[in-house]
């Protein structure tokens, strides 16, 4: 696995640039819109102080490439109101033309949109991406893991509400494995590679595929019904087989011992059940199947020790 040290000159240059640019920001308030408008010609007056405020609040944490780049190009504009209506939706962010839109600059979805703007990448008009999600000569794949991983940061980072329940309960399954410090900068790296070669380096080839396809699958269903939970179910299982597949690795190499296993298992299964549901009002979680409380039980270490058993010594 990846560590954050490799990553660390990109950081520091990253932060760099946005304390200055901040900093700049600051001065053009009172000084002259001249001053910001070197940063992000292209961003009107009613839109900076979100972007200003988003990068303040991500600026220690994400590694965002070509940052400069991103805000010098970036345009933000209003969503038609027919739009909004017929389509349901507050916003959204068009890749191609890297335009948001948004129903109000101050919608707490512009904070949702801006993340997926940061983590872009152009190569051509048939291979570009986001965060997670990636399209590539027709083929696309991870924008439920994107869309779910966005949902949770902009949660974290701005206390917006979860819209992507599904997605973003699997996501942060896949970040509690990971750690939320790597996650954070594969996310803004667009290195989803990662984090499929941690899962099928303690699954199987086949089974991560399987996983990918099904995780994606959820974003075709308009609702909550009985095939979003067996899909849930199902890669929900499959992420707690992935997660002690590698607590026991890590034990039998001596890394890990009794009470970090224990402390870990534990930790896991307190976060099992955040963000899994909402009913229409978006007032209630519902996770209440059999077979979702049994995939629970799992994580215990009487059956991480019954696991261990039937695996191999490293």
């Amino acid at each position: 696995m990846e560590t954050l040290c490799e990553h660390e000159i990109d950081r520091k240059a990253c932060k760099i640039f946005l304390e200055n640019l901040l900093s700049d920001i600051k001065k053009g308030k009172t000084e002259q819109r001249s001053v910001i408008s070197q940063y992000m010609p292209t961003i009107g007056e009613d839109s900076l102080e979100a972007v200003a405020y988003f990068l303040s609040q991500t600026k220690d944490v994400f590694i965002f490439r070509d940052l400069d780049a991103k805000l010098g190009t970036l345009r933000i504009e209003p969503l038609p109101f027919i739009s909004s209506f017929v389509f349901r939706i507050t916003g959204y962010y068009d890749i191609k033309t890297h335009k948001i839109k948004v129903v109000d600059q101050s919608h707490p979805d512009i904070y949702h949109e801006l993340f997926h703007a940061m983590s872009s990448y152009r190569v051509s008009q048939r291979e570009l991406g986001c965060g997670f999600f990636q399209a590539s000569k027709g083929i696309k794949e991870g924008l439920m893991l994107d869309e779910g991983y966005t949902d949770l940061l902009t949660y974290r980072y701005f206390h917006s509400p979860i819209f992507y329940h599904v997605g973003a309960n699997l996501a942060q399954k896949i970040e509690l494995m990971l750690t939320q410090d790597l996650m954070q900068v594969m996310y803004g790296l667009n290195d989803s590679e990662s984090i499929y070669r941690f899962l099928s380096n303690n699954s199987t080839t086949i089974s991560t595929e399987k996983f990918k396809i099904l995780f994606d699958k959820i974003g075709y269903y308009k609702k909550i019904d009985r095939n979003i939970i067996n899909i849930f179910n199902y890669l929900s299982d499959y992420l707690v087989e992935v997660y002690i597949n590698y607590l026991s690795k890590q034990y039998q190499l001596g890394t890990l011992d009794r009470p970090k296993v224990i402390e870990f298992l534990d930790n896991f299964k307190r976060h099992f059940t955040e963000h899994v549901f909402a009913d229409e009002d978006d007032e209630m979680y519902y996770c209440d199947s059999s077979e979702y409380r049994d995939i629970n039980m799992k994580l215990s270490y009487s059956y991480f020790q019954k696991a261990l058993l039937s695996k191999p010594k490293h």
